[in-house]
């Protein structure tokens, strides 16, 4: 799997630049007895990497000084190992570490003994939003209700995905509409819900379907806003949504930048 375009810039560079890469390229192997995918790694977009704890689990999980929002864990055992001693483990992580997101995945190591399990295991904290973007920022997406949008796309594994610093990017502007709406129907006729009266500089948008979701139908929906808004600067991103059967859901932010 290449990292680099399956998961948020973001998070990438944070594994990168504290060199955390290798460790989850081994557990995201698919050859592994348990690996992890791009859907489990991106929950941690709207995290910042704080510690890591190498330990061998003879006498348990260890105590956290500072309990973590999330964690990350790469199990390392010979071939040996068991259902039974991974069921183990997860049943302590559930109840030694409640309310904290964990995933985790299994390498095979035959070089360790038996009985001899090692873990290396990634401490997150979750990102103040309100400090990340700015108090202006923040209460506009507060009030335009879009804050719960931006969560979402920011942490879901995309097709194309947008990132946490795609609205740090924009958030020194005013917030000029947000859209969050489905689309029964593409036609020519169609009208999305913007405020047409106002200027808008930048466009951050992701426009989700079915597996049936088409480079046309994203590029219609791209010219409907450009239409609106001649000129605008548009970061977009494209997502799967079995569940929207033919609909589509289009999220998006205008801004204006003075």
């Amino acid at each position: 799997m290449n990292l680099e375009f399956a998961i948020p810039t973001r998070l990438y560079k944070q594994l990168e630049n504290n060199n955390l890469l290798p460790i989850i390229e081994s557990i995201s192997n698919p050859s592994n007895l348990i690996s992890i995918d791009t859907i489990d790694i991106n929950k941690f977009n709207n995290m910042q990497y704080v510690n890591r704890i190498d330990f061998e689990y003879t006498n348990g999980l260890p105590e956290l000084s500072t309990k973590p929002n999330g964690l990350i864990l790469c199990i390392n055992a010979n071939k040996n190992i068991t259902l039974g001693d991974i069921a183990k483990i997860e049943e302590e992580l559930k109840t030694k570490y409640k309310n904290i997101l964990f995933i985790y995945g299994v390498n095979i190591n035959n070089s360790l003994e038996d009985n001899n399990i090692k873990i290396e295991m990634l401490l997150f904290k979750n990102i103040d939003l309100k400090e990340y973007f700015g108090d202006k920022f923040y209460n506009g997406l507060v009030k335009t209700g879009f804050i719960n949008d931006v969560i979402e796309l920011t942490t879901k594994d995309n097709l194309i995905n947008i990132d946490l610093d795609d609205f740090k990017y924009v958030s020194n502007s005013e917030i000029v509409a947000s859209i969050s709406q489905y689309i029964d129907d593409i036609n020519e006729d169609y009208k999305l819900n913007i405020i047409s009266d106002k200027k808008a500089t930048d466009c951050i948008i992701n426009i989700a379907g079915s597996m049936d979701l088409s480079l046309s139908e994203v590029e219609w929906l791209l010219k409907k806003i450009r239409d609106i808004y001649p000129g605008l600067n548009i970061i977009y991103g494209t997502s799967i949504d079995v569940n929207l059967g033919k609909r589509k859901k289009v999220q998006a932010l205008l801004t204006y930048n003075y």
